[in-house]
């Protein structure tokens, strides 16, 4: 669970319009796709919505298993630095919203730093760079 909100919190920080990558551009499909950070997948649809699995072991049988979320995201490839917000719907962190930025590093990586807080006030949580909390880097899955 830990594990979990720390992804999510780093996953909505740190995506960054291109930052020097030499990448082209992100447009605003660039995210829809699915994605993975260590055991993490995340799954970006075209209708705003996002699926994300996380692997945790069920105590009873010592078996893994993937706890699912469902979420709803805004993407803005547009704004400076580019922003990515989350609000979980569905799972353990149902209620939770997450501010983050983005930095596209490749065309099939991009790394985030991201916040909670609550609806309404993202101009209050928002990180501002790259360097206001832990930065998770994803990559696309091939």
């Amino acid at each position: 669970m830990r594990y979990l909100i720390y992804s999510l919190l780093m996953m909505s920080s740190c995506w960054m319009a291109c930052g020097g990558s030499g990448a082209a551009p992100m447009s605003k499909n660039y995210i829809v796709d699915t994605w993975n950070v260590d055991n993490q997948t995340i799954y970006f649809r075209g209708d705003s919505t996002m699926m994300i699995l996380t692997p945790t072991l069920d105590d009873s049988t010592s078996q893994t298993r993937n706890d699912t979320m469902m979420a709803y995201y805004n993407f803005a490839p547009d704004s400076t630095p580019t922003q990515l917000d989350m609000h979980i719907y569905t799972g353990a962190l149902s209620g939770m919203h997450l501010f983050g930025i983005v930095d596209q590093v490749h065309q099939d990586t991009f790394r985030l730093v991201a916040t909670k807080g609550f609806e309404g006030q993202a101009s209050k949580y928002r990180p501002k760079d790259m360097s206001a909390g832990r930065v998770v880097t994803y990559a696309r899955v091939k």
